[in-house]
């Protein structure tokens, strides 16, 4: 790797790049908190250029330590894959400055980072790297991980993505999956099933649930699932575009950020009460709820239907049971006058498994669904800033609309038996979810 220019103070500079351009240069001192931050000339006079989050707007001047530290932590992927990355590399969790180098070459969004070298190169000017991924090595590695780290293919980092689930960024050929790098971008995500017993079957689930979302209108990141003979659920990059108008081959990658990064929150504060709700903890409501999220809306391009997304993303959430909906969960596209929300990704029911039923955000003040109450309805409308005549109507619609089709999807023949044992489970527990809170929306605010 080459060596980072060091400036007058003999701190390294690390710099950040779209495909073809370099946005900005940060100078940092992780052990100082400290970091100069400045968007280039060039990117600040574009007319298509975009900031890096509403936090760090296009204009001269430094951005906080605390803001770009809180930045770059949102996009390193969590759990295992970082912990093997800090060990092979040598580095401190708490530098996410070269962290980010490290990798972030290609992570979500338009925006990688690299160091800053006398010779700096920008991903269009590199060599591209294709890497084939046969059927049999990758059902092999997926039976190895416990010994082999998922991420490392070749001793090359590929799962520069926020979570803490084991995937890879993969380019789709055809029908044939590769490893790129250099002047190439990856396409899809690719997902095994997890770890574990725990969340058995967690591949059709999310495919079960994110189908769902797409035949009652949501707008969703496509899927499919793969048998290597692993079961894997290949995830289509809502945050890459083919090259219509140029080449076809070619992957673009799209400006967008998650909702921590949108308000400028580290992602501990990714749950409404990240300290949990257990020992006297559950009103604690230090994290990002929906009345932050609501708030985003002054960024928004068209504040209503952005304000309506969220809203009809929260309802799919608790009609399928997903307690872990929280704000790294949700992102949206970036443009230079404001933000719109991007597809729903990371659909699941985490109910059907044995895990925590509080919900990862509030709606109003429940945190089961189970407790939603008609006045729970009135807190969230204020939140939102829409009529509760609309979200009742919006819930009545979305409520009919999964009783009615979660069946039929339960039945497909895209599933093994046993997956359908598990999505028809989820079919059933939605139809529960769906009668309770179609009898809450059929209450008045105050009614017993």
């Amino acid at each position: 790797m080459d060596i980072a220019k060091l400036l007058a103070r003999g701190r390294p500079s690390i710099c950040a790049t779209t495909a073809n351009q370099l946005i900005a240069d940060i100078e940092y001192s992780p052990l100082e908190e400290e970091c100069n931050f400045s968007y280039s000339r060039v990117w600040r006079t574009w007319d298509y250029s975009y900031p890096l989050s509403p936090h760090l707007p296009l204009k001269e001047g430094q951005a906080p330590y605390r803001v770009i530290r809180d930045h770059l932590l949102n996009l390193l992927p969590e759990g295992e894959a970082r912990g093997e990355a800090a060990r092979r590399y040598q580095l401190s969790h708490a530098n996410s400055c070269a962290m980010a180098v490290y990798l972030c070459r290609e992570p979500a969004g338009a925006v990688g980072f690299d160091l800053d070298v006398e010779e700096l190169s920008v991903p269009d000017d590199r060599p591209p790297v294709v890497r084939e991924l046969p059927t049999a090595e990758l059902s092999k590695r997926i039976r190895y991980r416990g010994t082999i780290p998922f991420a490392f293919w070749d001793d090359v980092f590929y799962q520069s993505l926020a979570g803490v689930q084991d995937k890879l960024q993969v380019r789709l050929d055809g029908d044939d999956l590769q490893l790129v790098g250099g002047c190439l971008n990856s396409s899809h995500i690719l997902k095994p099933e997890p770890h574990g017993q725990s969340t058995r079957r967690m591949v059709a689930n999310e495919h079960f649930c994110m189908s769902l979302a797409r035949t009652v209108g949501l707008p969703v990141a496509n899927v499919e699932i793969r048998r290597v003979p692993e079961a894997v659920l290949l995830v289509e990059r809502f945050d890459r575009a083919r090259s219509i108008i140029r080449r076809p081959e070619i992957v673009e990658r799209v400006p967008t950020l998650d909702a921590c990064q949108a308000l400028g929150e580290h992602p501990f504060f990714k749950y409404e009460c990240p300290e949990g709700h257990g020992g006297g903890y559950r009103e604690r409501r230090i994290g990002i709820g929906f009345r932050e999220m609501f708030e985003l809306d002054r960024h928004f391009m068209v504040p209503r239907e952005g304000r309506m997304a969220i809203v009809r993303w929260a309802l799919f959430n608790m009609l399928i049971g997903n307690s872990d909906a929280h704000a790294k969960n949700f992102s949206f596209f970036q443009h230079r006058l404001g933000i719109m929300p991007a597809p729903a990704y990371d659909l699941v029911c985490t109910r059907v498994y044995d895990m925590g039923s509080e919900m990862a955000m509030a709606f109003g003040n429940a945190f089961l669904v189970e407790d939603v109450v008609a006045d729970d309805l009135t807190i969230f409308t204020e939140e939102a800033g829409i009529a509760r005549d609309t979200l009742v109507e919006e819930l009545k619609a979305l409520a009919t609309a999964v009783r009615a089709h979660a069946p039929i999807l339960a039945r497909s023949d895209v599933y093994t038996q046993r997956e359908r044992t598990l999505v028809r489970k989820i079919a059933t527990s939605i139809e529960g979810r769906a009668i309770h809170l179609l009898k809450v929306a059929s209450v008045s605010p105050g009614q017993a």
